[in-house]
């Protein structure tokens, strides 16, 4: 309209995504059997995810999750958290 002289300041809107928190518990997996003079081992471990968005997919592993013995006793894994990475940026774990 000729009768006006008008300004237009617009501010941009925007949309932001944060990363979703997930807890993430890993349990090696045990084994125990009678002695019988040979090696027996336990291999992997197991996880429990508390959000149904985020997989086992999402965590890189390095490292050996076995556990082996010959004599009587016990031998832990020796898993630790530093063996295990969140490979996925939508998520801090």
């Amino acid at each position: 309209n000729k009768n006006y002289d008008v300004t237009f300041e617009v501010t941009d809107g925007y949309v932001q995504i944060d990363r979703a928190g997930v807890n993430v518990s890993i349990t090696g997996s045990t084994g125990s059997v009678a002695y019988d003079g040979n090696a027996h081992s336990v291999s992997s471990y197991y996880t429990e995810i508390d959000n149904s968005n985020y997989t086992e997919d999402s965590i890189s592993f390095s490292g050996s999750a076995t556990a082996t013995r010959t004599e009587v006793g016990t031998t832990p894994m020796g898993l630790s958290s530093a063996q295990f990475t969140n490979t996925d940026s939508n998520f801090s774990v």
